[in-house]
């Protein structure tokens, strides 16, 4: 293998014509043995360099092959020929395009209507992700990849890869993106949120139909929309507000986002440990001042206190301080004189069926009034 390297790097400091392109790629257009297959890839992926040994139109000569290959022989070794192969260029002049139709590539193979094995689309993502955290795509290539990631939220197709796609963008801030951008993102993640609902249900239930063993489906591994499981449509979902969180944005722009993500994740979650995980994560994303009145007394009051969980108890001791020491002129949280909101802890107290909550609660009114 090292031998056969050393040959073909000593013909590409000359140029490599088609035909001995076409002769190295070989084993691959004629499908032979995958172990002679990814001996080929592994060379072919040593070839750029640093400096690059390959000029761009043999770079896009090689790519050209790379982009003919069947998605059913795709595999994870395919996937990293195609990093190896760019992740170099980025430090050549001339090499732009080379690197931004490979990334345009491997977002292809994510997207849920390209029929990929799904390790193949998360090798992909992986890839497009290490090219994208290293700089190797321009950062016009990242702005139309931010665009991409908007229309896929705006149709609700693709969205787990593209959230996970924005939070890297935003985060590195590898992309234009201003306050105007952020609100349409905000109005099209939550719109994403309610269609995804709904589509969700309607698959399940016609997955549950036709399924001879219906009470063994598991609804958090079961891919009902688009290319993931529905733990993974949660999860991407709630890492994303985290990071605009993390980033100094708001979760909800407005009161009626704010109403949208109250149903969907707690008073409608598909799963009682979804309500349980939001709450947890939401005891610190919901932050924003205006919002706390609201939160307490029209959304926490509104929940059973039959029902309340720990997790529900601790979101409304939070909120409880929160509401009874608001930030003065300064940004500097005071005591309120008269506590307001106790009466929410009482029907906790008193009507919780959960001995402990009950007892924590009890506990924690003793505290208040001790203060």
């Amino acid at each position: 293998m090292s031998r056969s390297i050393e040959i073909i790097k000593l013909l590409a400091k000359e140029t490599l014509s088609g035909d001995e392109i076409d002769i190295i790629w070989t084993p691959i257009a004629t499908n032979q043995h995958r172990s002679v297959i990814h001996g080929v890839y592994s060379i072919v992926g040593q070839l750029p360099g640093s400096p690059p040994l390959l000029r761009p139109e043999e770079c896009n000569n090689f790519f050209e092959k790379i982009r003919n290959i069947p998605h059913s022989q795709l595999d994870p070794q395919a996937v990293a020929l195609m990093r190896n192969f760019t992740a170099p260029l980025c430090i050549a002049q001339g090499y732009g395009d080379v690197a931004q139709r490979v990334g345009d590539y491997l977002w292809e193979l994510l997207q849920d209507e390209t029929e990929v094995d799904s390790v193949v689309a998360e090798d992909a993502y992986r890839a497009l992700n290490y090219l994208t955290d290293r700089s190797v795509l321009s950062n016009a290539a990242c702005d139309a990849l931010l665009n991409r990631c908007f229309e896929n939220l705006m149709k609700g197709t693709s969205v787990p890869y593209s959230l996970q796609f924005l939070r890297l963008l935003l985060g590195k801030a590898r992309a234009n993106i201003d306050n105007a951008k952020v609100a349409l993102l905000s109005r099209l993640f939550y719109e994403d949120i309610v269609r995804y609902k709904i589509v969700a249900r309607k698959a399940w239930n016609a997955a549950r139909l036709e399924s001879k063993d219906a009470s063994s489906l598991d609804f958090k591994s079961t891919i009902v929309v688009g290319k993931h499981s529905h733990a993974t449509h949660f999860r991407t979902r709630l890492e994303f507000l985290s990071t605009l969180h993390t980033l100094g944005f708001a979760i909800a722009q407005n009161e009626a986002e704010l109403d949208t993500l109250w149903q969907e994740f707690i008073i409608d979650p598909f799963l009682p440990d979804e309500r349980e995980d939001a709450l947890q994560a939401f005891v610190t994303l919901l932050e924003n001042e205006s919002f706390v009145a609201r939160i307490y007394y029209e959304k926490l009051s509104c929940l059973d206190t039959r029902q309340i969980t720990e997790a529900a108890f601790a979101f409304i001791k939070q909120f409880y301080h929160r509401l009874n020491t608001p930030d003065n002129s300064n940004g500097v949280r005071e005591i309120v004189d008269d506590p307001v909101g106790i009466d929410l802890l009482w029907d906790v107290a008193l009507h919780a069926s959960n001995d402990a909550v009950g007892r924590t609660a009890i506990r924690f009114l003793v505290r208040v009034y001790a203060e």
